[in-house]
């Protein structure tokens, strides 16, 4: 078992862990309110930051930026930087509100029979969850022209069989990424 199936099994081992701590609900609160969070602030980052860019920040932080860099961004930089500003503001307040209420759910785990269940549940949900993220992230990064990462990639069998046995999430990556014009 190479370094990067060590990483893996680790991951999954500790997202089942998690899992089992913080149980089904707590954890589907925490996926879709993420979800919402970033899907709002994404939808709100462009015009509160164009405001913030006018009303704000102005022509203030033109002098920072660096030379040399892509014009595509030429005067466009305090409006790029209010943007950013407000998606981290959105994104903290609302994972904040979202932590709250998470964390108000803490009572379901204390429930003789309920909690064991919610447990369990929240097992396979955070299982599930982070053998996504990791398929998403190998599928990813396997095009990457690092030779070291390459090397721990092919010879890692965890890692292969995860790219070979994940067949729906990897033909639709393909048909989407690459066949899409």
């Amino acid at each position: 078992m190479n370094s990067l199936s060590v990483i893996i099994v680790g991951c999954l081992l500790a997202a089942l862990y998690h899992g089992y701590q913080i149980g089904f609900v707590r954890s589907l609160i925490r996926l879709v309110g993420r979800l919402a969070v970033f899907m709002l602030a994404t939808v709100f980052a462009r015009p509160l930051g164009v405001w913030l860019a006018q009303h704000v920040i102005g022509e203030v932080t033109t002098k920072w930026v660096p030379s040399g860099t892509s014009t595509w961004l030429d005067g466009h930089w305090g409006q790029f930087f209010a943007t950013g500003i407000v998606f981290s503001v959105v994104v903290a307040l609302g994972l904040a509100i979202v932590r709250s209420l998470e964390r108000s759910m803490r009572f379901i785990n204390r429930i003789p029979l309920l909690g064991l269940v919610n447990r369990l549940a929240g097992v396979f949900v955070y299982g599930l969850l982070v053998y996504i993220e990791l398929f998403l992230v190998l599928f990813i990064t396997q095009a990457l022209p690092i030779p070291w990462y390459h090397q721990a990639l092919v010879s890692s069998n965890l890692a292969q069989w995860m790219l070979d046995q994940t067949p729906y999430l990897s033909q639709q990556l393909y048909q989407y990424w690459l066949l899409q014009h």
